[in-house]
């Protein structure tokens, strides 16, 4: 049966004024299905654990009040929210990952992006596979490990990654103009090794909503509810794909119907889920 989805990421409950999941009420409310695709919240500090469980169970809450199947793909800031990290639909046509497996520093602007990229690389080599033996679980297993160790280098040094703090650093603020310039082709990259048969890669991760289509496969990010709080989503409905812009509403955030979407494509049977990818390591 098939069934209408809604892909939002980079929602990051917890940071800043977006402490409540119930912003997100009225996207539960119209669709039958909502993927988080990576960061629903700031998961991964110690001062915050326990605001982070009850924000995902509220989040859940929300979900069943609504009867919406509720789908959460892990990120680089709520790496052990869940063992799953990629979703494809329409015979594996349509992927859906965060996108911080495209880069070996996860995130090249970040402080500690030497860091990450030193346990990215140990990860692979303990793998002891080739480049070209790589599998997708060996890619999601690394990128996990590589995230986790810049959480750890943040909380023993006290130093995170802030908007405040990258203008003091202005040559993170290039890496970030570079990253956002590179991002599509490193999704294609990804496609490419992994998803060959991809024709649209949904992602997230940069905050920067963007429609790529200067080749295939089509790359779409949905933009964050953050910085610089732009966001959109993609909605799966039979054989069609939207780009959909979303409006606020007080502190609510629900689609913008009265916009033409962004993007409409056609893609026989969109809607439907073809498989499910993550870490082959244990949380």
């Amino acid at each position: 049966m098939m069934s209408r989805s809604i892909i939002i990421s980079d929602v990051h409950l917890l940071r800043g004024a977006n402490s409540s999941a119930r912003m997100l009420s009225p996207l539960f409310g119209s669709c039958d299905h909502l993927i988080v695709n990576g960061d629903l919240v700031e998961y991964h500090r110690g001062a915050v654990t326990e605001d982070a469980k009850r924000v995902l169970e509220e989040t859940k809450r929300i979900a069943d009040e609504n009867g919406t199947r509720l789908s959460l793909l892990a990120g680089n800031h709520d790496h052990d929210i869940s063992n799953e990290r990629a979703i494809t639909f329409a015979q594996r046509r349509i992927v859906v990952t965060h996108g911080d497996a495209f880069h070996s520093m996860i995130a090249p602007w970040a402080r500690h992006a030497t860091i990450i990229k030193a346990e990215w690389v140990k990860a692979r080599r303990s793998q002891n596979e080739e480049d070209a033996q790589e599998t997708i679980e060996n890619r999601f297993d690394a990128t996990r490990l590589a995230s986790i160790a810049e959480w750890k280098a943040e909380k023993n040094t006290g130093a995170y990654t802030t908007l405040a703090s990258m203008c003091l650093r202005p040559r993170s603020l290039w890496r970030i103009l570079r990253y956002w310039r590179e991002s599509p082709e490193l999704a294609r990259r990804f496609a490419a090794r992994f998803y060959p048969e991809a024709t649209h890669v949904i992602t997230g991760h940069s905050h920067r909503q963007n429609i790529d289509r200067r080749r295939a496969p089509t790359v779409i990010n949905t933009g964050s509810f953050i910085f610089p709080g732009r966001p959109r989503c993609v909605v799966l409905d039979g054989d069609d794909l939207q780009v959909v812009a979303l409006k606020k509403t007080g502190d609510a955030w629900s689609l913008d119907l009265k916009r033409k979407p962004l993007l409409q494509d056609s893609l026989e049977g969109a809607s439907e889920e073809s498989g499910r990818h993550g870490i082959s390591l244990k949380l």
